[in-house]
C-alpha cells in the first residue's frame, strides 16, 4: 500500500481533532437522491458539521487537493470504470488518518472486501441508499456508541396515522402491494386492530382471522401454523389480521409478540404493521420492536400537533432514525399548505402524497389499491418503498442491467 494510502477508521489523534482549519465531514455525491439520503441519515449525528457537495470521486480528488483534509470524507464511485485506481489517486491528496466512506453501484462482495480490507475504506454502500441505511451503517462507522442490534431477517415497519382518517391504513396496504408485486419482496401486512381493523376490506378479502389465535397460542407456533394463519393476497403478498367481535376477552402477553416475530421475520422480507393511533399494549410493543416507523398525517393543525408528539416518543432498540414523515392529502381544500406544514414541523415531510378523494374512496369500495390505478399516487408509494426497503426509484438501463449480470456471472465462475 502506498505511504499515503487511506487508512482504516479509528480514533482521531488529539492533534487532528484540535485543528480548527480541518472540517469534520465533507461528502461528494453524484445524484440528488443520494444527497438527500446522506443529509437525512447523518444530519442527526453531525448537525452543522455536514458538508455535502455534488460530484464524483474525481471531483473530490480535485477539491481535496486544494484544502485541508477533513476528518471524514464520503465519495461516490458510481459509473467509475476503475474505482480502485481512483481511490488510490484520492489517497495521495489526503492525510493518512482520514476516514473514507464510499457509495457506488458495484454490488459484488469481492469489491466490498477489497476496498474495506485492503484500501482501508471504513464502509461501502451500494445504491440505492436510504436515510435509514445511511444512519444504520455510516453512523456506526463514525460513532460506535450509536450502534444498534444487527438487522437480521425481515424488516418490521410500522405505519401510524397521526389523526383519524389520515390514510395510514390505505398507505400501508399500498406499500405492501408495491413491495411485493413491484419490487418482488416477500411482504406481510399485519393489522394489529383485532376488532375494528379495515385492512382486509381494503385488500378485497371478505373475512380474516388468525392473528388473535396465534397471539393466544404461542406454544403451538411453527412455520406451518404461521403460513396457515396468513392469507395470500397475491404472489409474495400476505395478510395477518383478525375480525373479532367487540369483546374485552383478549389477553395479550409481550412474549407472544416476540415469539411471532421470530418466525415471520425469517419468512418475509418486510412486515408492514398497520398500528392505530390509540395504542394498546400490543401496538406499543410493535412500535418498540420496529426497525422503522412511518407517521402519516394530514395538513391540519390537530394532525400536526399529534405528529410532533409522536416524534418525541423515544426510539426503540432497533431504530436509528426518527420516524419517516408522510404528508397525505396535500392540497386538501381548507388544509394547510406544504410550506405551512414545513414551518410547523421545522422540517420538510419526507414524502408528500396528493389529495385524491375520488380515487381513494372508489378504490376502497371496490377492494382495489390506488397505487395500481394512479401513476402519481404510485410514485408517492414508490418513494416510501425506497426509504423503507431500498427499492430503486428508477429502472436501470438495459446496458447497465446486462453489465451487472455479466459481472455476477464472471465472479461466480472465477
Amino acid at each position: 500500500m502506498p505511504k499515503n494510502a487511506v487508512q482504516p477508521g479509528g480514533a482521531q489523534s488529539p492533534e487532528a481533532t484540535a485543528r480548527i482549519d480541518r472540517a469534520y465531514f465533507v461528502g461528494f455525491v453524484s445524484d440528488l437522491d443520494s444527497e438527500h439520503a446522506i443529509r437525512g441519515g447523518l444530519g442527526p449525528l453531525l448537525a452543522d458539521n455536514i458538508d455535502v457537495r455534488r460530484g464524483n470521486i474525481h471531483t473530490a480528488t480535485t477539491v481535496l487537493e486544494q484544502m485541508p483534509s477533513p476528518q471524514v470524507i464520503l465519495v461516490d464511485i458510481s459509473d467509475e470504470e476503475d474505482p480502485i485506481r481512483a481511490l488510490m489517486d484520492l489517497s495521495s491528496v489526503v492525510e493518512p488518518d482520514v476516514k473514507v466512506l464510499l457509495i457506488g453501484d458495484r454490488q459484488d462482495i469481492k469489491f466490498y472486501r477489497q476496498v474495506t480490507r485492503n484500501l482501508g475504506v471504513v464502509e461501502y454502500l451500494f445504491k440505492p441508499i436510504t436515510m435509514e441505511l445511511v444512519a444504520r451503517k455510516f453512523s456506526v462507522a463514525l460513532d460506535p456508541a450509536s450502534a444498534r442490534a444487527p438487522l437480521l431477517g425481515g424488516r418490521l415497519v410500522t405505519v401510524t396515522g397521526a389523526s383519524g382518517g389520515a390514510g395510514a391504513t390505505t398507505i400501508a396496504a399500498n406499500l405492501g402491494w408495491y413491495l411485493s408485486c413491484i419490487a418482488r419482496r416477500y411482504t406481510l401486512i399485519m393489522d394489529s386492530n383485532l376488532q375494528l381493523g379495515t385492512m382486509s376490506t381494503l385488500l378485497g378479502v371478505q373475512s380474516v382471522s388468525g392473528l388473535k389465535t396465534i397471539l393466544e397460542s404461542t406454544y403451538r407456533i411453527d412455520d406451518l401454523f404461521i403460513s396457515r394463519a396468513a392469507v395470500e393476497i397475491q404472489d409474495r403478498f400476505y395478510l395477518l389480521a383478525d375480525d373479532e367481535a367487540l369483546s374485552p376477552d383478549f389477553v395479550y402477553s409481550k412474549d407472544s409478540l416476540t415469539t411471532i416475530l421470530k418466525f415471520i421475520e425469517r419468512r418475509y422480507n418486510h412486515i408492514i404493521a398497520d398500528t392505530p393511533l390509540m395504542l394498546t399494549a400490543l401496538d406499543n410493543d410493535i412500535l418498540d420492536r420496529a426497525h422503522q416507523r412511518i407517521v402519516v398525517f394530514e395538513p391540519t393543525v390537530m394532525s400536526l400537533k399529534n405528529t410532533l408528539r409522536f416524534l418525541s416518543v423515544s426510539q426503540g432498540p432497533n431504530q436509528v432514525l426518527r420516524p419517516l414523515l408522510v404528508l397525505n392529502k396535500a392540497g386538501q381544500p381548507g388544509g394547510l399548505s406544504v410550506q405551512q406544514v414545513e414551518m410547523a414541523l421545522g422540517m420538510a415531510p419526507d414524502v408528500v402524497l396528493p389529495y385524491m378523494p375520488k380515487l381513494i374512496n372508489a378504490a376502497a369500495n371496490l377492494g382495489e389499491l390506488p397505487a395500481s390505478k394512479s401513476t402519481p399516487y404510485r410514485q408517492g408509494i414508490a418513494q416510501i418503498a425506497h426509504e423503507v426497503g431500498a427499492v430503486a426509484l428508477g429502472h436501470q438501463s438495459l446496458k447497465k442491467r446486462l453489465s451487472n449480470f455479466l459481472e455476477t456471472i464472471r465472479e461466480r465462475f472465477k
